[in-house]
């Protein structure tokens, strides 16, 4: 995957901690909080920008997990889609494909 972040890892964390001070919400549906999650890039990090990730690395993509779940946040939803379709459609779809079955 390309794209990957300059972003420190601490600095990332920072950021993580932020955005979610600013957007975490018990009352939104889980819907709702997933959709938010994921177009922010805080679902599947690891992925490219062009495919709404981060761009980090593994390690840091599970500090961010850490990260959510230490906040109290719900998480991005685990299943092979985040882990085998997405990166797949990520590294080898057209934009358009990234659009559609990514986010």
């Amino acid at each position: 995957m390309s794209e990957e972040t300059t972003t420190s890892g601490d600095e990332l964390i920072d950021e993580l901690k932020t955005w979610l001070e600013e957007n975490w919400d018990p009352d939104l549906t889980v819907a709702q909080w997933w959709e938010r999650l994921g177009l922010a890039g805080w679902s599947a990090p690891n992925l490219p920008t062009n495919a709404y990730g981060k761009g980090v690395s593994r390690n840091d993509a599970v500090r961010i997990g850490q990260t959510i779940a230490e906040f109290g946040a719900l998480g991005a939803p685990a299943g092979l889609g985040l882990l085998l379709a997405a990166p797949t459609i990520a590294t080898h779809g057209t934009q358009e494909q990234i659009d559609l079955y990514v986010k």
